[in-house]
């Protein structure tokens, strides 16, 4: 009848990976407290797979899918205030989709659907930073649901250029979707053999002509002394030479009255 109604949120309800989820569902309740009328069927409308069944006033899960089992509750006590919300443990991706409740009772039969999103917080961001000549690399890793939007914004927010892997396996990794993302920021402009090649190169010019200034300095300066002692060495024999040739000496020396 017009009496009765069946009622879900209109929003999408977002149940987390691993987390228990409530799917609401609210129903015009009887005055009458019995629940021998009451029907209560959750289902997938895609493929009418049961999701759970309450009736005869106790659940009744021998056509429940497999995926379900063991996974679904009714809040019983909650059933006499028009309460036929679903619960479901260990959320996991393959529940995400549409749900219908169907209720049924002495006031009539009514019907609504709510939308589950599934989602997976991202692990801890797993980073690793290598130098080289090249320049440096940055690579970040991280695995979670849905699928992400990857940006690398520089210091003044401008887009890096980036090279970003994804991949997903719904059967081995539980729907994750494995994030590596790397950037590279190219910082010198040689390439690595070149730019070591040039940087030992430079290392070693510089290193020669610190070695050479030194042996410069020390050849000049023992030059100087080498010189000098020579010069000293050759002008004092010059004098004496010139002094011995001097016929002021000799005839001195040989008609000195002492010589006599």
């Amino acid at each position: 009848t017009s009496s009765f109604k069946v009622s879900t949120p209109s929003s999408d309800l977002i149940a987390i990976r691993g987390q228990p989820t409530v799917l609401g569902c609210e129903f015009t309740s009887e005055p009458d407290p019995s629940l021998s009328s009451l029907v209560v069927t959750w289902q997938r409308p895609e493929d009418s797979q049961v999701v759970h069944s309450f009736y005869y006033g106790q659940d009744q899960l021998e056509r429940q899918s497999l995926n379900y089992r063991n996974r679904t509750a009714l809040f019983v006590s909650e059933l006499k205030r028009g309460n036929a919300s679903l619960r479901i443990e260990g959320v996991r991706s393959k529940d995400t989709g549409m749900y219908l409740c169907l209720v049924s009772n002495m006031k009539g039969t009514g019907r609504a659907q709510v939308r589950l999103v599934y989602g997976a917080f991202y692990t801890e961001p797993r980073l690793s930073i290598s130098a080289s000549p090249h320049g440096v690399t940055v690579q970040y890793e991280s695995e979670g649901f849905p699928k992400p939007e990857v940006q690398w914004v520089g210091a003044e927010d401008q887009n890096l250029s980036h090279h970003t892997e994804l991949t997903n396996d719904s059967d081995m990794a539980g729907g994750l979707y494995h994030l590596k993302s790397i950037y590279e920021a190219h910082t010198y402009p040689l390439s690595g053999r070149n730019w070591w090649h040039s940087l030992c190169r430079e290392q070693e010019r510089n290193w020669w002509h610190s070695l050479c200034r030194e042996q410069e300095r020390n050849w000049q300066h023992s030059l100087c002394r080498e010189q000098e002692r020579n010069w000293r060495h050759s002008l004092c024999r010059e004098q004496e030479q010139n002094w011995q040739r001097l016929p002021c000496r000799r005839e001195g020396l040989a008609g000195s009255p002492a010589m006599q």
